[in-house]
């Protein structure tokens, strides 16, 4: 359903810098807390007064010193940043090193660009002679191959090999011939990927093939380092890569996690906020990595089929609940027809999404609809 808006209205440490947080009690709410029993004795008698205080003590007694400590920095491209709870600074020194530990390890398993990485491996020999990958690529791959056809062939990690000839990655960038990226299409398909789990081995079916796992090496970086701070014993956690999200537990303030989409025309605000009790938030759209030619946009979100850039949508914005069967990636939402995508995630039980398409229409799902107040 949409809404039409007017465009013009293994785990090791790490070095980076570790600092409490108190604003993730309260995201993205400028009030002090002064403030806001000014408010409510302005608003509410004395008797409603008593029983909110009470029952902010009995709240506040779950999570009575623990407090948030962040650490932030560049990861797989983007910037990264991990919040834990812990009742002191040594603990969330502990828990800070080890999830930015497995991030750097999920890295450096997936990187294109690094050599001796999985991934660089794999587009460096796979076209010649079967690539030694571990259980953990494999499962990735076989993830990726998942979404291939869910997606019926919309979201395909091989895109790679157009992505380049747009200078992604490279820091030159320019708009290849028609007839070059004719030429590349044969080196893009999931189905030419040879992948054999027993024996852990992958090979290309052609040469100038290229892997890109992108989102979904995010996403699972996301989960990966979850897993690790579920061993160490944290109970609460807030882990970005980019835009990508997730939580570990409740929110020890006692409400929901509170996030906001980004805007895909104005990075100055959010286009909605949302509250969700947990699971994973994953945002995409054609604002994150671009450049412009003659008053043209092209970014890296690419059409499979052709090698231009996806037409469908500017923006989508996905919600995944705790151990959802098909993990989908944000941007599988952009490359395919918004009807087609909001069809998809309603055969995912509990997921939501929004999706901005090329019109600037809205297109949200039903536990949405209604309750988001967009923000153009």
């Amino acid at each position: 359903m949409k809404k039409t808006i007017n465009p013009q209205t293994a785990c090791k440490t790490s070095d980076f810098r570790m600092k409490p947080s108190l604003a993730n009690f309260f995201p993205y709410r400028r009030r002090t807390g002064r403030d806001r029993i000014q408010m409510l004795r302005n608003l509410m008698p004395a008797s409603v007064m008593v029983c909110l205080w009470v029952m902010l003590f009995t709240s506040s007694a779950a999570w009575a010193g623990s407090l948030p400590f962040s650490r932030e920095g560049q990861v797989m491209g983007v910037s990264g940043e991990i919040t834990v709870w812990a009742t002191d600074a040594t603990a969330a020194a502990r828990a800070l090193d080890l999830g930015w530990g497995e991030l750097r390890r999920v890295e450096q398993v997936f990187s294109m660009v690094r050599q001796g990485s999985a991934v660089n491996e794999i587009n460096q020999f796979a076209a010649s002679r079967p690539v030694e990958i571990s259980p953990e690529v494999v499962g990735v791959l076989q993830w990726a191959g998942n979404i291939y056809r869910v997606t019926q062939g919309a979201y395909d990690i091989t895109s790679a090999a157009f992505a380049w000839e747009y200078g992604f990655g490279q820091g030159e960038f320019r708009v290849p011939a028609p007839e070059r990226l004719e030429a590349v299409k044969a080196c893009v398909g999931y189905k030419n990927i040879m992948l054999y789990p027993r024996d852990k081995t992958v090979m290309f079916k052609r040469a100038g093939m290229q892997l890109d796992f992108g989102e979904i090496a995010r996403s699972h970086a996301l989960n990966s380092v979850k897993a690790c701070l579920v061993k160490l014993g944290i109970s609460a956690a807030r882990i970005r890569v980019g835009r990508s999200i997730t939580w570990l537990g409740a929110n020890p303030a006692g409400a929901f996690w509170n996030e906001g989409v980004p805007h895909p025309r104005d990075a100055r605000k959010w286009l909605t906020m949302l509250e969700v009790p947990g699971g994973k938030v994953l945002s995409s759209g054609d604002d994150e990595r671009f450049f412009l030619q003659a008053g043209v946009r092209y970014h890296a979100v690419l059409d499979p089929a052709t090698g231009k850039p996806e037409t469908n949508a500017l923006a989508a914005t996905l919600w995944l609940p705790e151990k959802v069967k098909l993990d989908l990636p944000s941007e599988a939402l952009l490359l395919m027809p918004p009807a087609q995508a909001m069809d998809l995630v309603r055969t995912i039980p509990g997921a939501e999404a929004l999706i901005v398409d090329a019109q600037n229409n809205i297109w949200m799902t039903p536990g949405w609809k209604g309750k988001l107040k967009i923000q153009w």
